[in-house]
């Protein structure tokens, strides 16, 4: 999930939205690769004054949801995905 979330923020996008609704994975997979939807949606990262909170906001969903699944601290720390994401669109 944090690549995805890497991924959007490479393109200047965030989802907005995002949360454990909004993945998809095939749980017959060893390691499934997420799937996101809702993406019609998505929001102009640079360009939206609140692209910011929308990222952060993300984040903080997905991880929190990670952490209630187990993941260890390192793995769902909303601060260091949003820094990845800052990281991968420059």
């Amino acid at each position: 999930m944090r690549e995805a979330v890497i991924d959007l923020a490479a393109l200047g996008l965030v989802h907005g939205d995002l949360s454990p609704y909004n993945v998809l994975a095939d749980s017959r997979l060893a390691e499934p690769d997420p799937v996101i939807i809702d993406v019609p949606q998505t929001i102009d990262l640079i360009a939206n004054p609140h692209g910011t909170e929308f990222l952060r906001r993300d984040c903080r969903t997905m991880c929190t949801w990670l952490a209630v699944q187990g993941a260890p601290p390192s793995a769902a720390d909303p601060e260091e995905w949003v820094a990845a994401a800052w990281r991968g669109w420059r």
